[in-house]
């Protein structure tokens, strides 16, 4: 008896401190309509916020590729002219990029480019990139580092 007292007691103290009415002179009544709309307005939220944060890593994500568009670019104008373009400088850079994003600029790479950049990179780092690369550019540069055909892919089951 004292138990049912109690939790009785406890359940009124807890439902006032929380501002929601349930029980009024024995009758039973629903929470009121605003904590289900409350509810519908923080999943709407929610969801905003996720597309606005998708939205902000695809633009993250092509700046990022223009500014190493730029910086090849640059390279590039300055093998033309003679002036100390590097190999290894760029695969340096190419290194500490994460690896997918290293992977998806190296696939718009030339074969030839791309073999001469990851064979001047550490063995670590180029396994890296490569195992992210698409399978045929990556059979690709691997048969130019070979300097062989490699036999055709098995299919395993």
């Amino acid at each position: 008896m004292k138990k049912t007292l109690f939790f009785a007691f406890l359940l009124i103290v807890l439902t006032s401190l929380l501002g929601v009415k349930i029980f009024r002179l024995g009758h039973i009544f629903l929470p009121p309509h605003h904590v289900f709309r409350s509810a519908e307005n923080t999943a709407e939220n929610r969801r905003n916020d996720d597309r606005r944060m998708n939205l902000l890593k695809a633009e993250h994500r092509q700046a990022v590729d223009r500014a190493i568009r730029r910086r090849l670019d640059a390279d590039a104008a300055l093998a033309a002219d003679g002036n100390g373009f590097s190999t290894g400088r760029l695969s340096d850079i190419y290194a500490r990029m994460a690896p997918e994003d290293a992977a998806r600029l190296i696939e718009t790479l030339d074969t030839t480019d791309a073999v001469r950049l990851i064979e001047s990179m550490r063995t670590n780092d180029a396994a890296a990139i490569l195992t992210r690369l698409k399978p045929e550019k990556a059979r690709e540069i691997t048969e130019r580092m070979l300097g062989a055909t490699l036999p055709p892919e098995k299919e395993y089951k």
